[in-house]
Formats: structure tokens, C-alpha cells, sequence
């Protein structure tokens, strides 16, 4: 059980999911496709021009993340999500 949506923190739940997920490949040694995601300033350029919930929900022309493994569970991308449609606080 993933929990509810309301109120998405993103150091308790996004942070984690992040760092478990993308931050191997998406670092700053490691910066695939010019990315670095261990910190909030990082993600908030896929945030904000809209990738991240398109290459997470493997949308068709988008390179499907995480590469080479499964979907997200859909808990995790509707935190996600959920997160993003309540402003992605730095919270």
C-alpha cells in the first residue's frame, strides 16, 4: 500500500521513489541524458517541462524510465503525479 495522495511530501515520498529508482543512472557522476536528480532543483526541470510523468507512464516517443527495468508501480506514479498537481513543493 502505497498510501493516499493528499498532501504529497516531496523528502518523505517523491525524494525516496526518486532516489530508489532514477538517481543511479541520474546523478552527478552519472548524468544520463544531462540529468542529475539527487536534489529538487534537478527534478524540477523534468517537472516542469513535463517529461517526468511521460517517460515514467512509458507514453509512446518518450524513452521509457527507468530504462532496461519495469514500469513504476502505478502507487508510485500517481504519488507522483499527485505531488505535481499540488504544486511540487520542495516540502
Amino acid at each position: 500500500d502505497c498510501g493516499d495522495t493528499l498532501d504529497v511530501s516531496f523528502s518523505n515520498e517523491i525524494f525516496p521513489i526518486i532516489v530508489d529508482n532514477c538517481v543511479s543512472c541520474h546523478n552527478d557522476i552519472t548524468t544520463y541524458g544531462g540529468r542529475n536528480y539527487d536534489s529538487y532543483e534537478g527534478i524540477m526541470e523534468v517537472v516542469e517541462n513535463g517529461k517526468l510523468l511521460k517517460v515514467i507512464n512509458h507514453l509512446p516517443a518518450y524513452p521509457q524510465m527507468p530504462k532496461n527495468a519495469d514500469k513504476l508501480p502505478q502507487c508510485y506514479i500517481d504519488k507522483i503525479e499527485a505531488w505535481i498537481n499540488q504544486g511540487s513543493k520542495n516540502n
